[in-house]
Order: structure tokens, then sequence, then C-alpha cells
């Protein structure tokens, strides 16, 4: 049986938090506690998700996924925690998801190639996060759709998100995050914080 989340950052921590820990046990740390906890509650089950489409709404489904996965992969990045009220960074906290948002959008490769203003970025965070996860759909005519690689991942002019090409910036985002994690001190030391408070968080519910 694969070990949880909880075991595996009780074995990972103090080597984590050791002398200069090399870049193999930063590698297998990202490997076990961040590649793995994506794959098996976001990613493997979008795919589930695209395997049985219809085209009937799954792109809703998925791109609210996705959507919550950028807050979090922003959030991990700083090693900040949502707190209602908190004032953004103090105590590593924030309470409004928006300037996190959208400076993660605006500031991040890949999808700073997309969203190069911040106009662009609080387009998207106020008309499809923001639908999706409060309304249950997008709004001001954005759409998702299932389209070719010849698409964009997000098309401003027409108002369109393709969730697939959105979804294949996340995964390049996390590669490119992935590989910056082993040699970047300031990525790590957010690293700690954001999964020691997934551990005090933690529940054993699936």
């Amino acid at each position: 049986m694969k070990a949880s989340f909880e075991e595996e950052w009780l074995q990972i921590k103090n080597k984590l938090e050791g002398d200069s820990p090399d870049a193999t046990i930063w590698k297998d740390a990202c490997d076990r506690l961040l590649t793995t906890r994506l794959d098996d509650r976001y990613f493997q089950p979008i795919s589930l998700i695209r395997s049985g489409s219809n085209y009937r709404g799954e792109g809703f489904a998925i791109l609210t996924i996705q959507c919550s996965l950028i807050e979090f992969l922003a959030a991990l990045r700083l090693g900040w925690n949502h707190k209602v009220g908190a004032q953004p960074g103090k105590n590593f906290q924030y309470g409004r998801s928006q300037d996190l948002y959208c400076g993660f959008l605006t500031q991040q490769s890949p999808f700073s190639g997309l969203f190069t203003d911040e106009d662009r970025a609080l387009n998207f965070y106020k008309n499809v996060r923001c639908g999706l996860v409060h309304e249950a759909q997008t709004k001001n005519g954005w759409k998702i759709w299932a389209g070719s690689a010849n698409d964009k991942a997000v098309d401003f002019e027409h108002k369109v998100v393709n969730r697939d090409l959105f979804g294949d910036l996340i995964n390049q985002y996390v590669e490119i995050y992935s590989k910056d994690l082993i040699f970047c001190r300031d990525l790590q030391q957010a690293f700690i914080r954001k999964m020691q408070y997934i551990y005090d968080h933690h529940t054993t519910a699936n």
C-alpha cells in the first residue's frame, strides 16, 4: 500500500530541514509530496472525466478543478496559507485570492505568455475562476472548449478557454517549478511551510 502524505512528510521533513540537503533529497521530496499528490487528486481524475467526454458539460468540471489548482500552486510558491481576513503576506497568510491569483498568472511562465497584463488576468479571475467557483458557470460570455493543438489555451478576443491546452500549461508549470525547487532556497522554504500546513490540517477522508 502506498504511503500517505502524512507518512511521507514525517519521513522527509527532517532531511529537508537538515544542513544543506542536496538536490537528490529535494527531487525525492517533490516527487513524493507534490507530484504524486497532484497526480492522485487532480490529474488522474481530470483524465477520467476527459476519457468519458461526450461534450455535455465536462469542461466545467475540468476547468473548475484546474482553477483551484492555480490558487494552490500560487500559494505553494510563496508558502502562504489562506485565512479569512488575513493581510497578504503577514504570517505567510492571505485573505483575498485575487492579487495572489492574478500575480501568479502574470508573472509565472508559461501563464505569463498569455496573461500579459493585469487586465487579462483579472478578466479571467472574475469571469472564469470566480464564475465557476461561486456560480457554477462562466460569466460575461466566456466559453469552455476542447479543441485541437492549433487553438489558444486562452483566447481573450473570443472569450474561450481550451480546457485541454490550459491543462497543458499547468503541467508545464509544475515541471518548471519542480526543477527550480531543487536549487532555489526561497522556493524550498516556502515548500516546507506549505507542506507543514497541509500536514497540520490533514484529514483522513478521501
